[in-house]
């Protein structure tokens, strides 16, 4: 839409949630004056006026329809309401409201947290018009509960950050620090069990403990506890909780641990019986979607990835549906390639190339998972020189991309180094010893180490 009234686009932005169909150019304001003023002669102030106060009901209406939704947070402004009017009994009367309103929220996250907090201030300074210095003890023990309420709200907005900053990191390199958390998990290590039945923040504590445990039971207790659980958290969390549960497995297969790549198997399937892949607005995201086809694919479980692939693709984003399909229907044909005589292999091989072609991105998770594939693809066809000249291209492009983690890069310049020694000795080269490179790989974190270990073992057999 050409047109750069901000106030004509918002409502152009409205019409087409509800109106798919419409089209940008209809909504010009002399057009909507002539509708609405059909007799009379056009005036663009009034016409902007109109648009103005309609985006302004408009979003009135969209909040009040969140706010309305919850009936504790309407108590809150009522409450904030009542005591600025000095309304003192009816104060204490919706007081007690809402403490049976919270005390059936099974659910203690920051949002209970918050309205928790309010609720024992607005207590205490109704309290102290009233308790004399004599029955103090009324008003300590609401103090009490108020510095108890107070901190957990602290600990949850604190963990919950940090939970999401180390995840965040372990996708693109940031340079923000909250290095605060740490001490505030060490505070925990002596005192976790104490917080047991704060749901929510024993499992924050326990999820950022798993990223540095060493013992794999944690998992399987970890999973346990946060579906046995599911009622006392929110559906972001309860989400966020089973993708780190995913991660995990991610992070463990990639180390060899094979029993893990079952196990974020049955972690997808999971996720997609109960609707985790997709986010509130139905859509789901290209990370996600190729993560799962991948987990799919290198447990050989073809016909399940493609019947994914199939009913998820018209989920994803529109801009990115096409290269997000062309890619994960590469991926699907090279795994394919792997379980087929040299004739049919052949065949799917070049399918997968042909995909490859047509994906177009700049995004550099979308760009590496490309070049892996192109180098896997390549190495199985024998075709020596297209790998080079690839792997000189990857290297430049890992040395000059600012935004991929360290740890990440790490392991993808592993691999195309191991890489280039595989290919030198398969074609030949009397300068490199196959078992030097096996015992590297083994040693390394590196991406792909099943799939090199595998490679080499083929070349030790001949």
């Amino acid at each position: 839409m050409h047109n750069s009234n901000k106030n004509v686009i918002k409502l152009y932005q409205y019409l087409k949630q509800i109106y798919p169909e419409f089209q940008s150019e209809k909504l010009k304001m002399e057009l909507m004056y002539k509708k609405i003023f059909p007799e009379k002669i056009y005036n663009e102030k009034i016409i902007r006026n109109l648009i103005y106060e309609f985006c302004f009901n408009v979003e009135k209406f969209l909040s009040y329809i969140n706010y309305s939704h919850s009936i504790i947070v309407f108590q809150k402004h009522l409450l904030q309401e009542l005591s600025a009017r000095k309304l003192d009994r009816l104060v204490k009367e919706n007081l007690r409201s809402a403490d049976e309103l919270l005390s059936t929220q099974k659910i203690k996250d920051e949002d209970y947290y918050n309205i928790k907090v309010f609720l024992e201030e607005t207590r205490l300074l109704n309290e102290m018009k009233d308790v004399p210095m004599g029955k103090s003890l009324v008003l300590s023990n609401i103090r009490k509960e108020y510095v108890k309420s107070a901190s957990n709200y602290f600990l949850l907005v604190i963990l919950r950050t940090y939970f999401e900053k180390k995840n965040s990191d372990e996708q693109i390199k940031s340079d923000v620090e909250i290095g605060f958390a740490e001490y505030l998990l060490k505070f925990l290590d002596d005192k976790i069990e104490n917080y047991k039945d704060e749901t929510v923040i024993y499992l924050l504590y326990k999820y950022l403990k798993l990223k540095e445990d060493t013992d794999t039971n944690e998992f399987y207790n970890l999973k346990n506890l946060t579906i046995s659980n599911k009622e006392k958290l929110s559906a972001s969390y309860f989400k966020d909780f089973i993708l780190e549960l995913y991660n995990y497995c991610k992070t463990q297969e990639r180390k060899g641990n094979k029993i893990f790549g079952y196990e974020s198997f049955e972690l997808i399937k999971y996720m997609r019986d109960n609707n985790l892949l997709l986010e509130n607005d139905g859509i789901i995201l290209e990370h996600n979607y190729t993560n799962t086809v991948a987990t799919a694919i290198r447990l050989k479980e073809i016909d399940w990835a493609l019947d994914f692939i199939k009913n998820f693709k018209d989920k994803l984003p529109e801009k990115i549906r096409e290269n997000t399909y062309c890619y994960n229907m590469a991926a699907v044909s090279y795994i394919t390639s792997s379980m087929l005589n040299n004739d049919e292999r052949l065949v799917y091989l070049d399918n997968a190339l042909n995909f490859l072609a047509k994906v177009k991105t700049s995004d550099f998770y979308s760009m590496t998972r490309v070049n892996n594939l192109q180098l896997f693809i390549f190495y199985e066809k024998n075709d020596f020189d297209p790998m080079f000249n690839l792997i000189d291209a990857y290297r430049h492009f890992l040395h000059s991309n600012k935004l991929i983690p360290d740890a990440l890069k790490n392991r993808y310049s592993c691999f195309i180094n191991f890489m280039s020694r595989l290919i030198n000795i398969k074609s030949g080269s009397k300068n490199a010893s196959i078992e030097k490179l096996k015992l590297d790989v083994m040693k390394a974190e590196t991406e792909y180490k099943k799939w090199l270990i595998s490679r080499i073992e083929e070349i030790e057999k001949i």
